[in-house]
């Protein structure tokens, strides 16, 4: 018998504060506050709730290069894989799509 990954949580909150992402001293992201709240999870079930997610004062910088790739391409790009590592090209999907839904975004200056 096979047993399925379990992992569960409800009612979870989280805050961020002071969150900065750069790329080569670039500044692409500042965001002095983040909230998520309200979070279940039920990862047998493949499913994750969001009551409320609020972003308070942040500042997103984005540029597009001569040949049009945007820098947020560049910095969230996988990292390339050696020569000698053998990736099927397409990943393999099984069973049902992980449902992901959030109920409120709030921004704020």
């Amino acid at each position: 018998m096979q047993s399925s990954p379990q992992l569960r949580f409800k009612g979870l909150s989280a805050q961020l504060t002071a969150a900065h992402f750069s790329q080569a001293a670039k500044p692409l992201l500042d965001l002095p506050q983040a909230s998520v709240s309200g979070v279940d999870f039920d990862l047998a079930a493949q499913r994750a709730q969001v009551a409320q997610v609020a972003l308070n004062g942040g500042e997103i910088h984005a540029s597009r290069s001569a040949d049009s790739v945007i820098d947020w391409q560049q910095a969230l790009a996988a990292p390339a894989t050696s020569p000698t590592t053998t990736q099927s090209a397409t990943p393999t999907r099984t069973g049902k799509p992980f449902v992901f839904n959030i109920g409120n975004v709030q921004l704020h200056d």
